[in-house]
């Protein structure tokens, strides 16, 4: 007899998670669900896992600040509820605070000058803080009524700031809860602060949330202009380096994004800023010129803009959200604050191609690079393959990875399908037990997750084992096995689910079925 099976293979969901369109048009390389696997070009790989970098620190840690030395060398400093403490080495217990705080959420910038790379922090409650390249060690920023000496700020009380940036080599920070910004004379951290109230230009009113740069050329130089972002929704934009002189200082413009609810709500993307706000996560290069339009160019966040939205709408009060940029692994993460810490978790982009994940398991309150504050303690992301591993690098969970790819019909939307197989295509260091289902129209059964696959297998190591005597090891190996499957319907969706203690990147999955008729 003539063969009537079909087979048909369609690529992992490297297009990411997409709540945005309707599910019979959906890209059938998009996903559903897409928790703990991030889509890279090549397939979507489980995330890495995390351990505790340093433990036993108080409370929250809320804050975590990179301090860049001049000799090039970077220090650590996490802010917990007793202050500032240096973590920069794994250790079972942190040291003593070096500075103290009352509050841990601390917005900071770092500014060179003739002295060194200097790092401000403020949290419009204690004095400012100041990490001083020459004495290599953080003091306290205090207020003067008189002329300022070193570490004293005039015209403003530091208690009163709670954001800061730099522009065109001048420091700025924000008043709280006021619409005024303060600046400084060019490269300095201390002196007599100028006020420049923004409130004119708010024609929705609020506050002063956030200040930070934009620049059209992805690098700093004259373009370079000052970005006011308000509390209830608009940006404001200058042009030039002293805004004390009208002839070097002019108003670019002033649109709407979108209200904010958080200082933590930006991040620098190349040349772009993004912005977090009330409709989603908005591209600053997208709003400039098109207005309200431009909040769904579908440059950024398009997929996922829908959930951002629900989520911020819930949980717009707390203190954790955060937006922030990886630049080493490609990565741009809004930290999702939520009821709990077992709960916590991040979406999470590829900056390289715009799709978009969930990570769960990951316990963040906030993010520097690879490092992020927990409960009690700071860890390390995308460090080994297993998630809550100690500081010395014992115990450890397996991550546990849950997807759905969108439908497919198959290339034929008006036809019943008979699917008897299902292939997916991994590849792994050692073979994995996973659980996968097709889902036939729309509907979206789940199954029980599988017992941790083995560990990858032991192999020789380059010029440290024998030469012909040992197995390399570190290779990745495809898995492919074909399931069973009983299922009729039009269009079809994978359910795959696993957990694993190793590396693993899913392919592709191929299917096999009869095409029948239209009932």
């Amino acid at each position: 007899m003539p063969n009537i099976s079909q087979a048909k293979t369609i690529p992992s969901p490297t297009g990411g998670l997409n709540v945005i369109d309707n599910l019979a048009t959906m890209p059938e390389t998009d996903a559903i669900v897409l928790r703990n696997m991030y889509p890279e070009q090549y397939g979507c790989k489980i995330r890495g896992g995390w351990k505790t970098h340093v433990g036993g620190l108080t409370g929250q840690v809320n804050t975590l600040i990179p301090v860049v030395r001049t000799a090039g060398t970077t220090l650590l400093f996490a802010a917990d509820d007793t202050g500032l403490r240096e973590v920069t080495t794994a250790q079972a217990v942190a040291n003593g605070a070096s500075i103290v705080l009352t509050d841990s959420q601390l917005q900071f910038v770092s500014i060179s000058n003739g002295s060194g790379a200097n790092t401000v922090a403020f949290n419009g409650v204690d004095d400012g803080v100041w990490w001083n390249p020459s004495t290599n060690s953080w003091s306290y920023l205090t207020f003067t009524a008189g002329v300022p000496t070193s570490g004293q700020w005039a015209g403003v009380d530091p208690k009163k700031l709670i954001q800061c940036a730099a522009h065109q080599r001048r420091l700025w920070a924000v008043e709280k809860n006021s619409t005024r910004g303060w600046y400084l004379p060019p490269e300095q951290v201390w002196g007599t602060a100028v006020a420049f109230d923004f409130g004119g230009l708010f024609q929705r009113g609020g506050y002063l949330q956030a200040i930070t740069t934009w620049t059209l050329d992805s690098g700093a130089g004259m373009d370079d202009m000052l970005v006011a972002i308000s509390s209830n929704g608009e940006v404001v934009l200058f042009r030039g380096i002293n805004p004390a002189s009208a002839a070097d200082w002019a108003l670019h413009g002033v649109f709407v994004i979108g209200a904010t609810f958080s200082r933590r709500c930006f991040a620098r993307l190349g040349n772009d800023v993004v912005i977090l706000t009330e409709y989603g996560l908005v591209s600053l290069n997208g709003i400039v010129g098109q207005g309200l339009e431009g909040i769904d160019a579908g440059k950024i966040a398009r997929k996922v803009q829908p959930l951002l939205s629900r989520l911020t709408s819930g949980y717009k009060t707390a203190k954790t959200w955060q937006v922030t940029v990886n630049f080493p692994r490609n990565i741009l993460t809004v930290n999702v604050p939520v009821t709990s810490d077992s709960d916590k978790y991040q979406l999470v982009m590829n900056t390289l191609t715009n799709a978009w994940c969930e990570f769960q398991g990951i316990v963040a309150n906030n993010w520097a690079g690879d490092y992020f504050g927990g409960n009690g303690f700071v860890g390390k992301a995308y460090s080994g393959t297993r998630d809550n591993v100690t500081w010395d690098g014992l115990d450890g969970n397996p991550i546990v990875a849950d997807t759905q790819q969108a439908f497919s019909y198959f290339n034929d939307n008006a036809n019943n399908k008979h699917f008897k197989l299902i292939q997916p295509t991994f590849l792994v260091q050692s073979p994995i037990s996973y659980y996968i289902f097709g889902n036939m129209d729309f509907s979206f059964e789940t199954g029980s997750i599988p017992s941790s696959t083995t560990a990858p297998l032991a192999g020789g190591i380059w010029d440290g084992s024998n030469w012909d005597g040992t197995t390399w090891g570190g290779l990745l190996n495809s898995q492919k096995e074909w399931s069973s499957l009983i299922g009729y319907g039009m269009a079809a969706s994978v359910r795959l689910t696993f957990s694993s203690t190793q590396e693993v990147t899913w392919v592709a999955t191929k299917w096999v079925y009869e095409t029948g008729g239209i009932i």
